[in-house]
């Protein structure tokens, strides 16, 4: 698994202190609700626009940049089921979308193979022990606890999941971590979801 950033943005190899204990059980259990509560205040608070998405089963978010277009695609995984062929299908969606990075998220763990096949396609995974540093540092421990506790409120709506009506052949951002940067597991670095504020364009 990649190593969980820090506040500068920086991947660090530190497990969280024991306090985050109860984070860490609450998100380990974090259904796609959370995920996306998490998510979405993590792009907003730095300017960016999100919206919850859906392409048959699978919930996603879109991220658009102040200007309005797709930033970011984040595949909310709440069951850790992806595989390999996830990520290339994950992969070919971004790509679909030009110049989108893409992220599959999730409380659990992934084994090897996922992280392996995330780095060959330069996909970023945000699970398990990174999700719970990025709460942290990103002080969204609020957000965890809200949903953490059932309330009475409708679920946020979701919408069709389609491709903008524009060139595809444009390059893909690169802006991840060089390979090798990531922990024992092999998972790719995640520059994406550094904890400091991100630029406004």
């Amino acid at each position: 698994m990649s190593k969980a950033p820090t506040a500068d943005g920086d991947a660090g190899g530190e497990r969280p202190h024991t306090a985050d204990a109860p984070l860490r059980r609450v998100l380990a259990a974090a259904d796609v609700s959370l995920l996306a509560a998490v998510v979405e205040r993590f792009w907003e608070d730095r300017g960016y626009r999100t919206t919850r998405t859906k392409r048959g089963s699978q919930r996603f978010l879109l991220v658009r940049d102040p200007a309005g277009d797709p930033a970011h695609i984040v595949w909310l995984d709440p069951d850790a089921r992806a595989t390999p062929k996830h990520i290339e299908r994950l992969d070919r969606m971004a790509a679909s979308f030009g110049d989108t990075e893409a992220t599959v998220t999730t409380g659990r763990d992934y084994d090897s193979a996922v992280y392996a096949a995330a780095e060959k396609h330069d996909i970023e995974c945000l699970a398990d022990e990174q999700l719970v540093t990025l709460v942290t540092k990103s002080g969204l421990q609020a957000v965890v606890r809200r949903h953490a506790t059932p309330s009475r409120g409708a679920p946020s709506p979701t919408v069709a999941l389609l491709s903008p009506r524009r060139s595809n052949s444009g390059p893909r951002r690169t802006t991840r971590s060089p390979s090798g940067q990531g922990s024992s597991s092999g998972g790719p670095s995640s520059r994406s979801w550094r904890c400091g504020p991100v630029p406004r364009r």
